[in-house]
């Protein structure tokens, strides 16, 4: 065997980094195969081994393990880094991702001789690729057009395009096991082929788009967005803006526009959004000379305020008073089930109960469309009562403003009940400890954001760093500081760091100490 696959090598890379067996199910999870592609590609492997003195030892109901020296391991290393003897042989699935990726991103016809071509694959297994491209097609009302002795092509909206080349690269499709595309804080818009584009024409291709997308530095602009709108997008809210602005600024760069309804753009024009978007959109296309349409500037706004957030934004409240009573009654409805009287004044509740409430609105406003993840398997996992509390929240909204969340809505809604509920069952802790070293103006600020987000926590105390490193906190049950610190090992205090200003991770986290605690029944 001269050559490996590229899908071999990674196995190979995979069980030369290991020291220790690996089993069959293991190796095809990381590699996003079956167990028994896994054991095909083994026995494929195991001469090419042999030809460089490595054996391939496998243990059945152990797992697999190279008999391998360092020096070895550098050579093999070196070698897959360098070889240009490997062959690409794409799954299925990855020849339809790549394909889909293909239509989107075109507004011309396809020829069937181009897809042979640069997948370099058969006409018959195109045309069976195809069979599943256009149901994938169809399920999001998308017509795919076969036009004999012309091509294929799809025939939607702009607005259509866009949203369905968003969702497809976000990665979190359940169409593919092992998606092509994923997006990540640390490298963008991540393409799984990105170092094997030279072995097929349509890997270049689709990175030489992607690469015009440069989503890590648009990532930039969203944050720049949280500054002029005086808020925080949620983690996925900044990952998923950052690819539809990427999107669109490739999209408005082919003179290819969206269109929407006039009074949709003026009602966007005059709120303090609007300035946002548009010196957004002046950064997405950094041609001084580029004139962007009121309708372009219009989705960017748009989105900008429909989409999830981690707190509530100035003015957000200004939809009327309407939505203050909703509210309102939502809180009631939460406290009367669960027989917590306390939880009608929690102003973490209400504020994430706002907060779910308006980016759906928006999001119905404007019809548009936002990769939810769930939280859980089922629905089993969560508290039976925090679910039906949570279905009744969403049809009391469903039936105010004629709008139907997901079922991922639903169980935000429940994790928020859920997390009032412990937090109005934490007076059975008894002294909290504060240490925060700065001085006593940023204790006394981190005292009473604790005091406003846990209302039910008793004795928060300050204490400085000298008296916890001189035994002054044996009678404590938490410390809270905003600097790094150990206790000896016998000490079984817990001790959680946040930042000064209690930021939302810092309220899940001892939101998470609290509700262990309830479950521990202590």
């Amino acid at each position: 065997m001269s050559q490996i696959t590229t899908r071999q090598r990674d196995l190979i890379q995979i069980l030369t980094n290991s020291n220790d067996n690996i089993g069959i199910s293991t190796l095809a999870d990381y590699l996003g195969l079956s167990p028994r592609q896994v054991q095909y590609d083994l026995v494929q492997i195991r001469p090419w081994l042999g030809k460089r003195g490595i054996t391939l030892v496998m243990k059945p109901g152990v797992g697999v393990q190279l008999g391998i020296s360092e020096v070895q391991k550098t050579q093999i290393t070196t070698e897959l880094l360098h070889s240009t003897k490997i062959q690409l042989v794409l799954t299925p699935q990855q020849r339809q991702q790549l394909i889909l990726f293909l239509f989107l991103t075109s507004d011309e016809a396809i020829i069937l001789n181009h897809l042979t071509y640069v997948l370099q694959v058969s006409r018959t297994t195109i045309l069976k690729d195809l069979e599943f491209i256009e149901i994938w097609f169809q399920q999001r009302e998308i017509r795919f057009l076969r036009k004999p002795n012309f091509g294929f092509q799809i025939d939607c909206s702009e607005k259509q395009r866009r949203e369905s080349l968003a969702l497809f690269l976000w990665g979190n499709s359940e169409d593919f096991e092992s998606p092509l595309f994923q997006m990540s804080h640390l490298d963008g818009l991540w393409f799984a082929f990105q170092d094997d584009v030279e072995k097929l024409e349509i890997l270049a291709n689709t990175n030489s788009i992607l690469k015009e997308f440069n989503t890590r530095r648009v990532i930039r602009r969203v944050t720049f967005a949280e500054a002029q709108l005086g808020g925080r997008f949620t983690d996925d809210a900044v990952l998923y803006l950052s690819l539809v602005f990427a999107i669109q600024a490739y999209r408005v760069n082919q003179k290819k526009y969206l269109d929407f309804p006039e009074n949709e753009v003026k009602w966007v024009k005059e709120r303090p959004v609007w300035v946002t978007a548009r010196q957004i959109s002046k950064k997405l296309i950094t041609d001084p000379y580029f004139e962007w349409t009121d309708t372009e500037i219009a989705y960017i706004a748009m989105q900008l305020i429909s989409v999830p957030r981690n707190e509530r934004w100035p003015g957000d409240l200004d939809a009327g008073i309407q939505l203050n009573q909703i509210i309102d009654q939502l809180m009631e409805i939460i406290a009367d089930r669960n027989g917590h009287p306390h939880l009608l004044n929690d102003p973490v509740l209400r504020e994430g109960i706002v907060i779910h409430t308006i980016p759906a609105l928006f999001r119905k406003k404007f019809q548009l469309l936002y990769p939810f993840q769930s939280n859980y398997h089922t629905e089993r996992q969560m508290e039976t009562l925090d679910m039906e509390t949570a279905q009744e929240i969403i049809t009391r909204i469903s039936e105010q403003f004629n709008i139907q969340p997901p079922l991922e809505e639903i169980e935000n809604i429940a994790l928020l009940i859920r997390a009032a509920v412990i937090r109005d069952r934490s007076n059975h802790i008894g002294k909290v400890i504060v240490v925060c070293p700065s001085g006593m103006a940023t204790a006394q600020l981190l005292i009473a954001r604790l005091r406003a987000h846990f209302p039910r926590l008793n004795k928060l105390e300050v204490v400085s760093m000298r008296d916890v490193m001189q035994k002054q906190t044996l009678d404590a049950n938490l410390i809270i500081t905003t600097i790094p610190f150990s206790l000896p090992k016998h000490n079984n205090i817990t001790i959680l760091q946040v930042h000064p200003l209690l930021l939302p991770e810092d309220i899940e986290k001892i939101t998470r100490f609290l509700n262990n605690l309830a479950s521990s029944g202590l």
